[in-house]
């Protein structure tokens, strides 16, 4: 199924035009390190053992040659122009031949054939897309047998998430808001994800941006009302 869209309206697009901004951000923003430290702790642990990847909604490419590097055969699909790009040239930097990027869109991946992966991982990319259902329906698809998917999305539960949807209600910021159709708990991903015979093996909470936040944690309210975002290991159902 093909995504209705306006260009306006398309998350795609905005990436893309702020792609080398996203890029930077890895390399001095404090929330996206702390996504990076997060998400790398994880990857070594499920990428042992895995021989092939796909990284939906790659980006700039972090975590593809993350994966790369640890000796993976890795897949990257982005929906931005200018993020595949990006990837491409890094790639060609690189020398490598164990990467392939390939622009294409959640839930249906048009014109892209796959084959079956070892590891599946979206880090902040499934809240933009217009069907979660059939997007976890591709992507069980894709699992192989023991496959695992490492997925994340904005945390419902978190102070700061209320306090931005309410900001942004009344004043249209942040701009990037108006393209996030999906802010889940752990709990209600995992209800999703029972209807396509996933299960949750292990959650995660990162990224606490502002000031308030941080207070909140140095307090030690419990870490799912500090952080941003979560991140959650998937795998098939026994």
């Amino acid at each position: 199924m093909k995504i209705k869209r306006l260009d306006d309206n398309y998350a795609g697009q905005y990436f893309s035009d702020t792609a080398d901004k996203f890029k930077n951000l890895y390399s001095h923003a404090s929330d996206f390190q702390d996504r990076v430290r997060v998400w790398t702790e994880i990857l070594n642990r499920y990428a042992t053992g895995a021989r092939s990847a796909i990284d939906l909604g790659c980006g700039s490419g972090v975590f593809t040659f993350y994966l790369v590097n640890k000796g993976l055969e890795v897949v990257g699909i982005d929906a931005a122009d200018r993020m595949i790009e990006l990837c491409q040239q890094e790639k060609k930097r690189r020398g490598l031949n164990t990467v392939k990027f390939f622009k294409s869109e959640l839930p249906a991946l048009q014109n892209v054939k796959l084959e079956k992966a070892d590891l599946i991982i979206s880090s902040s990319v499934l809240e933009y897309v217009e069907d979660l259902h059939e997007t976890f329906e591709t992507i069980r698809n894709l699992l192989s047998g023991n496959g695992i998917l490492v997925v994340s999305f904005p945390n419902s539960y978190s102070i700061y998430r209320w306090i931005q949807r309410f900001a942004f209600a009344i004043l249209r910021r942040p701009k990037y808001y108006r393209y996030v159709k999906h802010i889940l708990s752990p709990d209600s991903l995992a209800k999703i994800l029972d209807k396509h015979g996933l299960i949750i093996r292990e959650v995660r909470y990162y990224a606490h941006r502002s000031p308030l936040l941080r207070a909140c944690r140095v307090l030690r309210l419990p870490e799912k009302y500090t952080e941003d975002l979560f991140v959650a290991v998937v795998g098939r159902k026994p």
